[in-house]
């Protein structure tokens, strides 16, 4: 199984994530053959993950993903991908603009980790302090958790 995760830039959000699945994945025995990877809809290509976001991932002891450079969304990947987990609504619908034939795979992350959650959006930290940064690997972690324990089942 191949999942990419989706923000604006992936230099924030969606390598947050991608962090977090892989250490999921890491600890749980059944989701070995997972692929996780980041991307974004309007990312800057070869850009680092920002400064904060890996600040806060090596604050909790996960993958502050050094090699990490931003790619930008596009078909190839979209075709590739089994799972398309993105941050807010308003990724989902710049995705379905872009290729509504895959709208069976491309789902609110929040919202597939969680069919009852309310507020279905991940807050963007970005040009936000190192608070702001905590707050969103706080909900990404949420998420994740109960993703994998979904995909282990």
């Amino acid at each position: 199984m191949r999942i990419l995760f989706v923000c604006s830039g992936n230099t924030c959000r969606s390598p947050m994530a991608e962090s977090l699945m892989k250490d999921e994945i890491r600890r749980k025995c059944n989701t070995r053959c997972i692929e996780v990877l980041s991307a974004g809809l309007s990312a800057f290509p070869g850009a680092p993950i920002s400064d904060k976001a890996a600040r806060v991932l090596m604050e909790e002891n996960l993958d502050p993903l050094p090699d990490h450079r931003a790619t930008v969304v596009n078909q190839e990947l979209v075709d590739s991908m089994d799972l398309i987990l993105v941050m807010t609504a308003e990724h989902k619908r710049q995705l379905l603009s872009r290729d509504s034939n895959a709208a069976e795979k491309i789902h609110l992350l929040k919202k597939y980790a969680d069919p009852f959650v309310q507020d279905d959006n991940i807050s963007d930290p970005f040009g936000g302090n190192l608070e702001k940064y905590r707050a969103t690997l706080k909900e990404l972690r949420t998420s994740i958790k109960k993703l994998a324990n979904k995909l282990d089942r």
